[in-house]
């Protein structure tokens, strides 16, 4: 995780000659099978560990790491083509464990992504791999901070806006939930 925060810190140069060497190492290490997508919700947490202020992980870099969370779910959740490497059992686990903090978060950029990222996994996956996330995002909404309970509103209907569009695109136009 030292060196991925260091590669994504340098991803954020604005001067190419350092920006592009670490560009091509976050792509290096995306494609390298492995715990990727484990390292990026380390860094992203790593802020939340060191309480929020001194000694955790610039802004920039935690939103970073959570787009490229992002384009790794959206990328390599499922093996797409023969050899390329998807996410182990075990690493989504991991991450679907981890994602539902996301109403935690709050920052409103960082906190949008991660709901599209839930969201991405759930409509990868069906909700049946992932059964604890509807009762999370649920109880989420009904918390007593208003800023929680709308992050968790906004979480519930983007997945559920994504499952109805996957139901819909198999053919199924009576409104139930792919599963």
């Amino acid at each position: 995780p030292d060196n991925l925060a260091l590669a994504l810190r340098g991803a954020l140069s604005p001067a190419a000659d350092v920006r592009v060497p670490y560009e091509a190492a976050l792509q290096a290490w995306e494609a390298a099978p492995g715990l990727y997508a484990s390292a990026l919700l380390k860094v992203y947490e790593s802020n939340a560990a060191a309480g929020g202020a001194g000694g955790g992980v610039p802004e920039p870099e935690r939103l970073l790491a959570v787009l490229c969370l992002k384009a790794v779910v959206n990328r390599r959740w499922n093996e797409r083509r023969p050899g390329d490497a998807a996410l182990s059992d075990s690493e989504k686990a991991d991450v679907r464990a981890r994602l539902l903090r996301a109403c935690d978060e709050k920052e409103g950029a960082l906190a949008a992504q991660l709901i599209l990222t839930m969201a991405s996994i759930a409509r990868l996956e069906g909700l049946a791999a992932w059964p604890e996330l509807l009762p999370n995002l649920t109880s989420a909404t009904l918390r007593t901070d208003p800023a929680q309970a709308a992050r968790g509103m906004a979480a519930l209907y983007r997945v559920i806006k994504l499952q109805i569009a996957v139901s819909e695109s198999r053919g199924g136009r009576n409104g139930t939930l792919a599963a």
